[in-house]
Parts: structure tokens; sequence; C-alpha cells
């Protein structure tokens, strides 16, 4: 009886989650269960599904679309129904209402807040141009608050949540220069 013979050079399927992994949220203490507190604290139930999306996010430090969110976590479930396209579009929603998710743009991926209850904080997101590290970067407010100080009084904008995005090289490809 033959075998057939094995492909040693076909690569590995990568998952996302290994594709993203390397967050320092998921490994804080008590990070998750902030998180699930802040959802329950803004009159949010929760719920299966807003659980395993926020666990997920809460893994990856990365922006992840919608389309590649819903691909990993109908992968992730085996066990249970697939979370749909629609359903995962409402929890996004309620996770960016409650400030618990950023979306990032000119990607639209989302990426979950490092800072749990950031109401008081201004968002910067820091991006690499070379490897595309993306994650929120906490700035002091003394910083920020001329900025939006002269907003204000300029009467361009009246700024409600500030999130700013800043692309750039990032420390590890400076090294790598």
């Amino acid at each position: 009886m033959k075998t057939a013979p094995s492909n040693r050079h076909a690569k590995p399927k990568k998952t996302l989650i290994k594709q993203y992994h390397n967050c320092a949220a998921s490994s804080r203490p008590g990070y998750l269960d902030s998180c699930f507190s802040l959802l329950t604290n803004s009159g949010l139930r929760l719920t299966a599904p807003r659980k395993a999306v926020i666990s997920f996010l809460a893994r990856i430090s990365r922006p992840i679309t919608i389309t590649q969110l819903h691909a990993e976590l109908a992968n992730s479930c085996s066990d249970r129904t697939p979370l749909s396209k629609v359903s995962l579009y409402r929890v996004i929603a309620d996770l960016e209402r409650i400030q618990l998710l950023h979306q990032v743009h000119p990607t639209g991926g989302y990426l979950l807040c490092t800072h749990v209850g950031c109401s008081e904080h201004s968002h910067i997101i820091i991006s690499c141009q070379r490897c595309n590290d993306t994650r929120e970067s906490t700035v002091p407010g003394e910083y920020l608050s001329p900025l939006l100080f002269f907003l204000k009084n300029a009467g361009d904008l009246l700024p409600q949540y500030p999130i700013l995005r800043i692309e750039g090289i990032c420390k590890e490809c400076q090294k790598e220069q």
C-alpha cells in the first residue's frame, strides 16, 4: 500500500490570531474583566457574542476588519453556532458607542481600546509604515490640550472624542536601518 508523499515545503495556514498576536492588553491582569465591566456599566448585557468579540480582539495587536474578524470567529466556534455578520456589525457598533473599540483609518480595521474607561483620554493611534504595527498610545493631556483648545476657540470644531492617527517608523524598524 502506497502512502501519499508528504509535502514538507507546504506553508502552514496562518490564522489572524498568530499573525496579529503580540498585544500587551490581553496580558494585563484584569484587563478583560475591566472590558466586561465597562460593557455592563454602560447598560449592555454581557452576551456570548460580545464576550467572544472582546476576548478575540484583546489577543491581537493590529487592526482587523469586520470580514477578517467574522472569519476568525467562525473558525474558532466549532462548538456553537457561528456569529452572523449582521450580529457582528451590531456588536461592533455597541463597542464603538461605549468607546471600547476604535476604528482605525484608512484601513477601516478595528482595535480594542487599551485603556478601558477612556472617556478621560485622547487617543493616539500610531502606525509603522514599514511593519504595519498599529497600536494605541497614551499621550499626557498637557501635550494635546493646546491643540484641542485651539480647535475649539478657532471655531473649527468642538472636540468630543478626539482620536489622532500618526504614521511613522517604529523603534524596531529604526534599528533595522
